[in-house]
């Protein structure tokens, strides 16, 4: 095992570096098939990982719609329920006559 001066490097000898890549100035690798098959893998994972937060952005979207729809329901039936309170309560028509005394 070398010794912690020695260091590996990864940038291929001159002799065996192609010509620069025109994105990046950096020299190519050369392609072998291991990289055309962890390209693939990654292109199918990618297409993956997007097929599915596609399908998660749906899924909450739907979810949120349903929440929105039982609170409007929620509400709709608290306000149904005071106002058969309000409206059985004999009460009413007394506080209402002594507000209307009060403003007069």
């Amino acid at each position: 095992m070398p010794g912690p001066h020695y260091q590996r490097s990864f940038i291929p000898a001159p002799t065996a570096q192609g010509k620069a890549d025109p994105r990046t100035g950096l020299p190519e690798y050369p392609r072998d098939g291991r990289s055309q098959f962890l390209e693939k893998a990654l292109a199918e994972t990618s297409t993956d990982f997007e097929v599915a937060t596609d399908s998660l952005a749906q899924r909450l979207d739907a979810m949120a719609d349903e929440f929105a729809e039982a609170f409007a329901a929620e509400d709709k039936r608290r306000a149904t329920l005071a106002r058969i309170q309000n409206t059985a309560n004999p009460d009413i028509e007394r506080q209402h006559r002594e507000r209307m005394q009060r403003r007069g």
